[in-house]
């Protein structure tokens, strides 16, 4: 399988990332956003003139922008995209309703946490490579390509690290308690890949003991700090 990164040129240990400060913001992003609707008593019209801008207003000073994108998503996010010191998460139509729906608050907060400590990870992972980019991405494969794209994507070192956060904001979105999480890493792969879409990926892709699906789980168990 071929590397896009040779893996000496990032640290073998799980990049740790603050994501705390991320929820903070988001709740000023629904109280602006809401505050607009109130007023106008036009939702359709904050969604198209100011949901975009309020979310990056929010994130500029960490140089993330929020971009509209068609696409199939989680909550309302489509994904995300890192270059040079940019990161670009795109929302699709969804991200508008979810906003109004208080039920469902939490898991967009969730989405969108785990959606940028992704990213964060390749910020920091372009910063001490010295790269402009993570290299090859989803979009660039696209869907039904040969089955050896998929491997250099999901096998190079810096997705190996990044989906490890993706495997753990799923589990958080099964409402697992770190104990849970430790149990499913150390006993139960297949409970593992119906919690978490990723992982199951990945084995599909490469089998449960292929060093690429140890190094993943290596990471996510980092982590939460097993």
């Amino acid at each position: 399988m071929r590397e896009l990164i040779n893996e000496s040129l990032l640290f073998e240990a799980m990049i740790k990332v603050d994501t705390r400060w991320i929820a903070d913001r988001l709740e000023k992003v629904k109280s602006r956003l809401i505050t607009i609707s109130n007023k106008t008593d036009q939702k359709d019209n904050v969604y198209a003139k100011e949901m975009g801008k309020i979310l990056t207003d929010q994130f500029k000073d960490e140089k993330i922008e929020f971009k509209y994108e068609p696409g199939p998503s989680r909550f309302g996010i489509v994904g995300g995209y890192t270059r040079d010191e940019m990161i670009d998460v795109y929302y699709n139509d969804d991200l508008y309703v979810e906003l109004f729906e208080g039920e469902q608050w939490q898991d967009v907060k969730d989405t969108i946490v785990g959606t940028l400590h992704h990213e964060l990870v390749h910020r920091q992972q372009i910063a001490r490579a010295k790269i402009k980019s993570p290299g090859i991405t989803r979009a660039k494969i696209g869907f039904g390509k040969e089955l050896e794209k998929w491997e250099d994507y999901y096998g190079s070192p810096h997705e190996i690290m990044a989906y490890a956060t993706s495997v753990y904001w799923e589990m958080i979105f099964a409402g697992l308690s770190h104990e849970t999480m430790k149990n499913l890493l150390r006993q139960n792969d297949q409970q593992l890949a119906r919690t978490s879409e990723v992982y199951s990926e990945y084995q599909e892709l490469f089998g449960n003991n292929h060093p690429t699906v140890k190094k993943l789980l290596r990471y996510v168990a980092d982590m939460i700090n097993i």
